[in-house]
């Protein structure tokens, strides 16, 4: 019974990225976002915002939840923060 509650929480057909994929999917996923936050002077640049959305779903093909969760956040902090 426990077996079959955990193999509900693991996505199979998901391959989880390495330190390098995850690191330009974050990169990709800032740039778009600040991209998108430039469109009062480019109002097409707002659709980096999908950019940005298609990049923190990248992100969460993490091997484990502990590294999705520290690239949530450094994701999270370069794009609120500056």
């Amino acid at each position: 019974m426990r077996k079959a509650i955990m193999a509900t929480f693991i996505k199979p057909s998901a391959e989880s990225l390495d330190w390098k994929k995850s690191c330009l999917w974050l990169a990709l996923a800032v740039a778009c976002f600040h991209g998108a936050y430039t469109s009062i002077h480019y109002p097409a640049a707002g659709l980096l915002i999908f950019g940005y959305a298609f990049g923190l779903i990248k992100l969460t093909d993490q091997p484990n939840v502990r590294r999705a969760f520290y690239f949530g956040l450094v994701t999270g902090l370069l794009c609120y923060a500056p």
